[in-house]
């Protein structure tokens, strides 16, 4: 294994050493127990199983992308929520009319041992059975899952704490939506989550199994929701 650190390298010699040492010795007895035998096999089995975790690590750093490097069309991170991933879609290609309704914005929580991406196949087709009203699609990674950070504090993966985090999250949508959203000028999104421009607000929570209980607590915290859907 060339690619070992020295220090690396310095242990399995060791180890190797000691075990070989430590099996030859019972050769030189003209009678050699059984029990000898399986000791002696089972040192060399040892030094087997570390080489083959050494080298599956080594195989695996070979992999590893950084979570900024492993995002996809639309990731996003917020520094400041604990090292969120979020994926941010936006169809803002509306016409301007005083008629028209509000824009949306939906909310989606994942379920236990899943990702932001879970809802992938959903968010590209609501945004064009609805592109009539514009739609803000947003979901996001719950902390210990996907790309989002694993902080060391247990209670920070409480649902209370990401509710709170999803909540945060909507606004921070909400608040950016000016910025970068092409159909400057009609009303956005933003101003239709209260950002300005007198429209209701219609943000829609959508939350699957444990992410349900998210999208139940983020419904709490913010008021302007328009609809909670659990699934």
């Amino acid at each position: 294994l060339p690619s070992l650190s020295l220090s690396d390298r310095l242990a399995i010699l060791s180890l190797a050493s000691g075990v070989a040492t430590a099996s030859l010795l019972p050769l030189r007895a003209t009678t050699m127990a059984p029990a000898t035998l399986l000791g002696a096999a089972a040192r060399w089995a040892v030094v087997a199983y570390v080489l083959r975790l050494l080298r599956r690590q080594q195989k695996q750093e070979g992999r590893l992308k950084t979570a900024s490097a492993a995002g996809v069309e639309g990731s996003r991170f917020a520094a400041d929520l604990d090292d969120l991933h979020y994926v941010l879609r936006r169809r803002g290609d509306v016409a301007p009319s005083l008629f028209r309704r509000p824009p949306l914005l939906f909310h989606f929580n994942h379920g236990f041992g899943s990702n932001a991406l879970t809802w992938e196949y959903l968010i590209a087709p609501l945004a064009d059975a609805l592109a009539g009203r514009g739609v803000t699609a947003v979901a996001h990674d719950r902390l210990g899952f996907g790309l989002s950070g694993r902080p060391e504090e247990v209670a920070k993966y409480s649902s209370e704490h990401n509710a709170q985090l999803g909540a945060r999250l909507v606004e921070r949508v909400q608040g950016d939506a000016d910025a970068d959203d092409p159909t400057a000028g009609t009303p956005t999104t933003a101003q239709a989550l209260g950002g300005g421009g007198g429209g209701v607000a219609e943000a829609v929570l959508v939350g699957h199994s444990m992410g349900a209980i998210v999208s139940s607590q983020m419904a709490a915290l913010l008021p302007k929701a328009r609809a909670l859907v659990l699934i």
